[in-house]
C-alpha cells in the first residue's frame, strides 16, 4: 500500500493543495520563487524531498488515523450506492413518465385523425408495451 500512495503522490497533486493558497500569500515578498523551489525540491529526484515528505509527514499521519479514513471510505461507498441507486430509479420514473406521456399523443391524435398511415400505425403498436 505504502508504494502505491507514493506512486499517486505527484507533482499534480502538489499543485492543487498549493492552488487555495495563492490568492492569499500573493503579497508576500518571493512568494512565487519561494513555491517554485519547493516544488522543484519535491519533484527532482536526488533530492528526494517527496519521498521525505511522505516518510516523515505523510505515513505517520495516515498510519495513526486510518482506521477513522477507512471507516470513512465505506461510509462514503455506502452513500454512494444508495445516490446511484435513487438516480436510477428516478430516471427509470422520468422515462417512463414521457413514455406515458408519448403514448397518450398517440392516442388522442388516433382519435382526431382516424385516417392514419401505416408508419403512425406501427409507432403506436410499439408503445403498447407499456400498458
Amino acid at each position: 500500500m505504502v508504494s502505491s500512495v507514493k506512486q499517486t503522490l505527484n507533482l499534480h497533486h502538489l499543485v492543487l493543495c498549493i492552488k487555495p493558497s495563492d490568492s492569499s500569500n500573493r503579497r508576500l515578498p518571493l512568494y512565487g520563487e519561494i513555491k517554485i523551489a519547493l516544488l522543484v525540491y519535491l519533484w527532482y529526484p536526488k533530492s528526494q524531498g517527496l519521498s521525505y515528505v511522505y516518510e516523515k509527514l505523510l505515513c505517520p499521519y495516515l498510519s495513526k488515523y486510518e482506521s477513522d479514513i477507512d471507516q470513512g471510505i465505506s461510509v462514503l461507498k455506502i452513500r454512494g450506492h444508495l445516490v446511484i441507486a435513487q438516480l436510477l430509479q428516478c430516471g427509470f420514473h422520468w422515462s417512463l413518465q414521457i413514455f406515458k406521456q408519448l403514448q397518450q399523443q398517440f392516442t388522442i391524435d388516433k382519435n382526431n385523425n382516424p385516417s392514419q398511415s401505416k408508419d403512425q400505425q406501427q409507432t403506436r403498436t410499439s408503445f403498447l408495451f407499456l400498458r
